[in-house]
């Protein structure tokens, strides 16, 4: 029933029901077993905002309003998904598409259930969804100094095309631009 229940979000969410089940045909794939722990990717819902939210102000200075993220699942563009932890998010990131880019717009795990291994299988799983759906090529800005962000996009086949000087505030840091070289569709989903 909750596998089914996904499916119908997804689609309500503008994807396709083919494209909904092979999105949780990737997020099952994509799950994995901790210690004592199982992580679940899933598509992200208005329900999930609140949550979301707390997260995202509890990581970010300049952080997405709650309004931001509902106006953002009613596009068709956009796609997020959610990775879930004994029912709590742990994280959840995004895209949004434009023909055959997508820009990332969100990867956030939350702070204790770093170094975990989620944000690799949620961004693995996000981009899968994103080549099944004519993705091409992704792109996104980091932080200078976030040098573990910097290695897990850059291990993902991530590569730097550009800096944006004083792109971020609070504090005021430069952004790095990251793009994935065309023809990366085959190395993520094989």
């Amino acid at each position: 029933m909750r596998k089914m229940q996904s499916i119908e979000e997804s689609a309500a969410l503008g994807q396709s029901i083919e494209e909904s089940a092979a999105l949780e045909q990737s997020i099952e794939e994509s799950a994995a077993l901790g210690q004592e722990q199982r992580i679940v990717l899933s598509p992200l819902t208005k329900e999930d905002i609140p949550e979301v939210w707390r997260i995202e102000r509890e990581n970010y200075s300049l952080p997405w309003s709650e309004r931001a993220f509902c106006e953002a699942l009613e596009r068709d563009y956009y796609c997020f998904l959610k990775a879930t932890d004994r029912e709590r998010i742990a994280g959840y990131c995004g895209y949004q598409r434009s023909f055959e880019t997508a820009d990332i717009t969100n990867v956030t795990v939350r702070q204790e259930c770093r170094r975990m291994g989620i944000g690799r299988r949620m961004l693995k799983a996000l981009m899968e969804n994103g080549f099944r759906q004519g993705v091409e090529r992704f792109t996104l800005e980091v932080r200078a100094s976030n040098e573990a962000a910097l290695s897990l996009y850059q291990s993902l086949g991530f590569r730097q095309e550009g800096v944006r000087k004083g792109y971020y505030e609070f504090p005021k840091e430069d952004a790095v631009i990251l793009w994935t070289p065309a023809g990366m569709r085959s190395a993520v989903i094989g």
